[in-house]
């Protein structure tokens, strides 16, 4: 089955909403640092989060903040990869929890939100807003119904470190513009 094309998208490094992206990107990249290096005993932290929030979390921000900002790469395919494995990653984390409703609510919301990122950016969905409101919504979902009015000040770090990445991939989708060479 053949997706039509909608656009080809290219990354508009004049957008604010790029700008957004590579502070967020680099905010979260500095939390996690913080969080897992300064903050808490890499002795007290699980093996897949460990894994997963720290070192591929880390790696993850840290190379888009080099590629989007040093580098100047302008592959939008690669950036939507990095928001798909980024949502993978929330919910590895989420599994480890043990909260089924959690565990189903997110398998189900970060699939359908990764998926519908790399249609979006491969420009087989008309428009950009569904991708970007996808992830503002994991956001907000976050903000008022994960518990953190019971999270301590450290755990706040990592959990900004979370929103920080996924509210940069939906300014990630929103600096995409549309390329002149067609589609």
């Amino acid at each position: 089955m053949q997706l039509k094309k909608y656009a080809r998208y290219q990354v508009d490094f004049s957008s604010k909403w790029t700008t957004s992206f590579g502070v967020l990107m680099g905010l979260s990249f500095f939390l996690r640092i913080v969080y897992y290096f300064g903050l808490k005993s890499l002795r007290d932290v699980g093996f897949i989060e460990l894994l997963t929030s720290a070192l591929v979390g880390i790696i993850l921000c840290g190379g888009t903040v080099v590629m989007l900002n040093v580098l100047r790469r302008n592959a939008p395919g690669l950036y939507g990869i990095i928001g798909a494995v980024q949502c993978l990653l929330v919910f590895v984390v989420t599994c480890t929890t043990g909260n089924w409703g959690r565990i189903i609510l997110a398998l189900v919301w970060y699939t359908l939100t990764a998926v519908i990122l790399l249609i979006t950016v491969s420009g087989n969905l008309p428009g950009r807003l569904l991708a970007a409101l996808m992830f503002a919504v994991c956001v907000i979902v976050r903000l008022l119904f994960f518990d953190l009015g019971h999270l301590g000040i450290i755990s706040w770090v990592k959990e900004l470190a979370v929103l920080s990445s996924l509210s940069a991939v939906a300014c990630f989708v929103m600096g995409l513009k549309p390329s002149k060479h067609g589609k």
